[in-house]
């Protein structure tokens, strides 16, 4: 209903603003258009009449975020041809960036399980994230707003700083 809508917007809203830090935090060359395309996706999160409205935003915004994250990765030479994303993928992962993201997805995703779960809720009954077997929809909901902070800012720093090479994988 109308709360869970509320609770929604703000999540969606909020990793909106976490994607626009990553690009803030790791952008060397101008990304104007792309935080503000982003900016605006967020003000029409916070007020979005529908869920479907709202994922639709949402999706727009993964799009925007995402095209850009190549200009993130600065791996050179030989890693810079392992390294090189062109958008994401899933279901399998096609690429080492793809894997790498899917994987650190999955581990927050069971922490956020094991939390909700201990703090007595039950992480497989969501709002966004429809209710499916065996799907930890709640906890699927909950790391929307925290992926790019806990796990996209980890997988560019680990290609980054060189911590994960070609030879990892």
């Amino acid at each position: 209903g109308a709360k869970s809508l509320e609770f929604a917007r703000k999540i969606i809203h909020g990793k909106i603003k976490n994607c626009r830090t990553i690009i803030r935090r790791n952008l060397s060359q101008d990304g104007t258009a792309v935080l503000k395309a982003l900016a605006s996706c967020g003000k029409s999160a916070k007020a979005a009449g529908s869920m479907d409205e709202l994922l639709g935003i949402e999706g727009n915004a993964a799009h925007i975020y995402f095209s850009c994250l190549p200009r993130l990765i600065k791996a050179k030479g030989q890693e810079a041809m392992t390294f090189d994303f062109k958008g994401r993928n899933r279901r399998p992962p096609q690429d080492p960036v793809n894997a790498m993201l899917s994987f650190l997805y999955a581990v927050l995703a069971k922490d956020l399980s094991v939390t909700a779960y201990s703090v007595g809720l039950d992480p497989y009954l969501g709002l966004m994230h429809r209710p499916r077997h065996g799907r930890p929809s709640l906890a699927l909901d909950l790391m929307e707003e925290m992926r790019p902070i806990i796990v996209d800012s980890v997988v560019l720093s680990m290609i980054n700083n060189g911590e994960a090479s070609g030879k990892d994988f």
